[in-house]
Formats: structure tokens, sequence, C-alpha cells
């Protein structure tokens, strides 16, 4: 897996991360559940169907993924000191896209390590080291 393209999402039953291959015989299933992933070449999108019918429906749905290639697995120590969350909040009076804190957009990043909150051990996000803003959007 590491080296893999995959596409990646916070599962909201089990609190890990699911990820899904993008090729071979298990294209397009879930492949494997852990609890931190880094990835490189992140891409961050938001499925608008997606995300309208969970508006339609009045709760979460899977339609926010991430895609990236596999660095690490499950590393048994994570230090966020210092990193930058990345976020998706899916309710209507939010941005469509995954977002800092401080609300600006972020549709990519170098590198990313998706691992829980740990003050919210039910919610996982991406973390950067430093700040976000000059990949904001590929030029």
């Amino acid at each position: 897996m590491l080296g893999d393209r995959i596409k990646m999402y916070w599962d909201l039953h089990h609190h890990v991360w699911s990820i899904v291959a993008l090729r071979g015989p298990r294209k397009g299933l879930v492949v494997a559940k852990a609890d931190n992933v880094t990835l490189a070449g992140v891409t961050f999108r938001v499925s608008a169907p997606g995300r309208a019918q969970a508006h339609r429906l009045g709760h979460r749905t899977v339609h926010a993924h991430v895609f990236g290639t596999v660095v690490s697995i499950d590393r048994k120590t994570i230090d966020l000191t210092g990193m930058t969350k990345i976020t998706y909040n899916w309710h209507p009076d939010r941005a469509s896209t995954f977002e800092t804190p401080d609300g600006t957009p972020v549709l990519w990043e170098a590198v990313v390590l998706f691992a829980r909150d740990p003050g919210k051990k039910e919610h996982g996000y991406g973390w950067v080291a430093g700040g976000v803003g000059a990949q904001v959007s590929r030029s």
C-alpha cells in the first residue's frame, strides 16, 4: 500500500480513515482502515451532488474525499505541535471546500498527516506543518 495512490475519507461510525483503492482488482473498495495516514500530493474534493444529498437528508454522508499517495500508515507516535488543521464541515452555512480554522480554502497540499484530534477522538482532520495558503489552488 505504501506508494499507492488512494482515495480516503473519515469513517463517521468507526472513527478511522477508510482507504479506497484507485487501481487493481479491488478498485473502488475499502482496502484498509487506519488511525492515521500520511499522504503526498494531496487533493481535497467535495462532491456537490453528495453535499446536496446530505442537506436534503439532514445528516452527514460520505461526500468529501482526499486523494494522495500513501507515505505512511498508523505511525506509532504523532506530534501535532505547530501543525495547522484542515477540516470540512458539511453544514449549508459553511464553505463547500476543505478549509483551515481561519476559513482559508484548501484544494491541495504537498504532504498531509491525517489523524484524530487529540481532544476529540471521534473527529479526524488533516494536519500540515506550518501554515497553508500557497496551496489553495494549482497554477
